[in-house]
């Protein structure tokens, strides 16, 4: 009897620990099919393995990683839309440019003054956008020496019109990240 009993016992705790080894596979491959997805850009996507030993808090934060991150980029993604608004609905022209010189964006009223559309201008060189020496030099000044560069331009569209130039340098780690340029039309006053 105990030898049945010895059997019985062994028996459960074998098929005891045959499911707690197919639980934790289903779970790993679950967190790892999710962590794929979510790598691809899918942050929707949730691993399952809640309640499934030390697998629950490894599940559970990744699910967390993916909700935080996917609360990030919709919060993100407004502030974007509400940049790009403001820029839109300024008077003044502004363009965004890259450490390395080219063109990232540039607002409407920017567009209207050059004559370029802003996806035309993303990557060009500020010489390739600007057409204006002047232009360019405060643009390299202010990312050369991460100083505010103000100055003066005419340009010809079509007709001369004055502008005040300023082009100050954005913040980077080891070099500025970048320059945002803001053309101002000047108001000539008849004597």
């Amino acid at each position: 009897m105990t030898a049945i009993l010895g059997w019985a016992a062994a028996a459960a705790l074998l098929l005891g620990a045959w499911v707690s080894r197919r639980r934790r596979r289903r779970a790993l491959s679950s967190l790892e099919s999710a962590v794929s997805a979510m790598a691809a850009g899918d942050l929707v996507v949730r691993a399952d393995g809640e309640g499934v030993g030390e697998l629950s808090r490894l599940v559970s934060g990744v699910n967390m990683l993916a909700l935080r991150t996917a609360e990030t980029f919709t919060q993100l993604g407004g502030d974007k839309a509400r940049l790009r608004a403001v820029l839109d609905n300024m008077v003044e022209g502004v363009a965004i440019v890259a450490a390395d010189g080219r063109v990232q964006d540039v607002n409407a009223a920017m567009e209207r003054l050059l004559g370029v559309r802003s996806a035309a201008a993303r990557g060009l060189t500020v010489s390739e956008v600007f057409r204006h020496a002047p232009l360019q030099d405060l643009a390299r000044l202010a990312l050369e020496t991460r100083e505010p560069q103000t100055g003066e331009a005419s340009l010809f569209v079509p007709e001369e019109r004055v502008f005040s130039v300023s082009v100050t340098a954005l913040p980077g780690e080891a070099r500025p990240a970048g320059a945002v340029s803001k053309l101002a039309r000047r108001v000539r006053r008849h004597p």
